[in-house]
């Protein structure tokens, strides 16, 4: 945060959403409730509403879309001061259209976007350095090659200054190539003091299938604790060599 040690420091893509309001096909929608997204966001947005002090890192245009999401995190009590705002930068949206069964299909419209131009000259050393935790995301991995090299460089930085890493892979295939996403994976994971895997990104960056032996993958290559996300059955967690069965809530 500006000025201030301590709390919760995310780097990411934020993007706003615009949700079709009736079942069916993007085609056949009529109208959109607006909302917001980037896996990123959602989580410094979530820590400040837990109580913790939190800021976000990244790059949104001078547009209505990168305005309403800088008046979210400023009514959320997030910390903008380290967020650069584009004059002709055309922030990120996506579309979702709604299936039966709670399935969705979500049509992006990011490319070139600013968070997309996130580089290690963006990444506040400082900052990192002073914050209690630096949270960051395989999306912003996968969106640019210059944004995942601010994503390790933000994960250095804390690293020599003893900033807790929390790192969560978020794997969409579509984004990149699976042998680019494991190896990124891979080496995020072994930075990180925290990682938050789910069950089907971890069974296909592991090759492993049964979900201990999951954990178990990620647990030889992080240094702290690991979070075995899957669903309606809850999550393991793996520290200090036990495992933990915790129930959906």
């Amino acid at each position: 945060m500006t000025g201030e040690t301590g709390g919760v420091l995310a780097l990411g893509e934020p993007l706003v959403e615009f949700n079709a309001a009736t079942e069916g096909t993007l085609e056949q929608a009529e109208s959109f409730a607006v909302g917001y997204g980037g896996d990123t966001s959602n989580m410094v947005i979530a820590a400040r509403r837990t109580g913790a002090r939190a800021g976000y890192v990244t790059r949104v245009g001078d547009d209505a879309f990168g305005r309403r999401l800088l008046d979210l995190w400023r009514a959320e009590g997030v910390d903008t001061g380290h967020v650069v705002v584009e004059p002709d930068g055309r922030t990120g949206i996506y579309f979702v259209a709604r299936h039966g069964g709670g399935a969705h299909a979500f049509t992006y419209y990011r490319a070139g976007s600013p968070a997309s131009r996130l580089s290690p000259a963006d990444v506040p050393e400082e900052a990192v350095a002073g914050a209690g935790v630096l949270h960051v995301s395989g999306i912003t991995q996968a969106i640019s090659a210059s944004a995942c090299d601010a994503a390790f460089h933000a994960m250095t930085v804390a690293r020599a200054h003893g900033t807790l890493v929390s790192y969560d892979p978020n794997h969409r295939p579509a984004l990149w190539p699976e042998e680019r996403a494991r190896a990124i994976v891979t080496r995020s994971v072994e930075l990180a003091d925290i990682a938050l895997p789910n069950l089907e990104e971890g069974r296909l960056l592991t090759g492993e299938h049964d979900p201990e032996a999951v954990l178990g993958a990620f647990a030889a290559r992080c240094r702290g604790v690991v979070v075995l996300k899957m669903g309606a059955d809850g999550a393991l967690v793996g520290a200090d060599g036990r495992t933990t069965h915790v129930p959906a809530h």
